[in-house]
């Protein structure tokens, strides 16, 4: 079997601020962009922080699959 990748970079929108915890930001993205490409047939094999500072993270790479027969856009 083989497939197509599609690999996003993950990050919160809009000012932020030293020290803050983007988790919740950072969440609410991954699930809206991993719901929206789910509907046309990816699916999310793993996501890895890229970006840290202060030891939170704030930015996330999501690294999406589907078999290729599936192929809708």
């Amino acid at each position: 079997m083989s497939y197509s990748y599609k690999i996003l970079t993950i990050t919160p929108t809009g000012l932020r601020v030293g020290g803050d915890d983007q988790t919740a930001p950072i969440a609410e993205s991954l699930e809206e962009k991993s719901n929206e490409l789910g509907k046309k047939g990816w699916e999310m094999v793993t996501a890895v922080p890229t970006l840290s500072h202060g030891g939170a993270v704030s930015k996330i790479l999501a690294i999406f699959k589907r078999s290729t027969s599936s192929q809708k856009s």
